[in-house]
């Protein structure tokens, strides 16, 4: 338990789909007048009135980078269940959702790499006998032995865990189905990945919607980064899933109207240059942590 939480705070922040071409994208920087360094030199999170700035600066620089066709895609994944599925046979789509989420939360994978091994395992029946617990009706050629895996393990842990998806459909707040999947779940097998999980099964009216809007940015290190240099949090380490849990608050806090905060926030922090030390902090119109180190 104790590796795992340090893992969380030492998760590889991944790069924005698209962001081979991000060289190409507006530059957020030196669009606006400079905000005064001293509106936010704190230690502590930024102002309302400066955060409200940060919040407008970002929204119009997304939406330019929509405008021009060059946003990173968020859509669903292709194989996210759908409502019916989850009528009709919620174990098996709460497996199928986790399979998903595990496979598009680790960091060496983009969307599309992670769908690709997702539809691998679906496509030779592995996903079904899994969650069944029987053997494929043919010996299926498996490129992706990591993919085979992290599959393997979730579907020990549904196993470990039958009545789960009873106990989301009793629960009330999205916090409180967080908490369960935590439990099931988490315990070093699923961190930063919960938060698709949530917003998959919110999609099929799997967990509560009240409060679901603050779970469905995915805290990596990255984006509590970001979120810490533009004064949404007060440090940017996650030793808790509470921590995580407030973290995707602060994201959705930052980007209130985005359906993925995170890919608006990684794509952001991409092009800016955004980072310790960063190297534009003395050309830097946004309210940034950075800019308050006089080195």
């Amino acid at each position: 338990e104790a590796l795992r939480r340090a893992l969380v705070n030492l998760d590889a922040a991944p790069a924005p789909a698209g962001s081979a071409a991000s060289a190409s994208w507006p530059d957020p920087i030196g669009r606006n007048r400079p905000v005064p360094v001293s509106r936010f030199a704190t230690h502590g999170a930024f102002d309302d009135d400066v955060l409200d700035t940060t919040r407008e600066r970002i929204i119009d620089w997304w939406a330019a980078l929509s405008d021009a066709g060059q946003a990173p895609d968020t859509r669903p994944p292709a194989a996210a269940p759908s409502p019916d599925d989850w009528m009709e046979d919620p174990p098996r789509t709460l497996f199928r959702a986790a399979v998903i989420a595990g496979l598009r939360g680790q960091p060496q994978r983009t969307p599309a790499s992670a769908d690709a091994a997702f539809a691998e395992l679906d496509r030779t029946g592995v996903i079904d006998a899994l969650h069944d617990g029987t053997a494929p009706t043919t010996t299926p050629a498996i490129t992706d032995a990591g993919a085979l895996m992290l599959a393997s393990v979730i579907a020990r842990r549904c196993a470990e865990h039958p009545d789960l998806t009873g106990e989301l459909e009793r629960k009330k707040t999205a916090t409180e189905a967080f908490d369960l999947l935590d439990g099931a779940l988490g315990r070093g097998l699923l961190s930063i990945e919960l938060f698709e999980l949530m917003e998959l099964l919110g999609a099929v009216g799997g967990v509560p919607t009240e409060g679901l809007a603050a779970f469905v940015a995915r805290p990596d290190r990255g984006v509590r980064d970001t979120l810490y240099r533009l004064g949404f949090v007060e440090q940017p380490y996650a030793v808790e899933p509470a921590d995580l849990a407030a973290a995707a608050a602060a994201a959705r806090d930052a980007v209130p109207d985005e359906r993925r905060s995170d890919v608006v926030l990684r794509a952001f922090a991409a092009r800016a240059g955004c980072a310790y030390a960063c190297p534009r902090r003395r050309v830097c119109d946004m309210p940034c942590r950075e800019r308050t180190d006089p080195g």
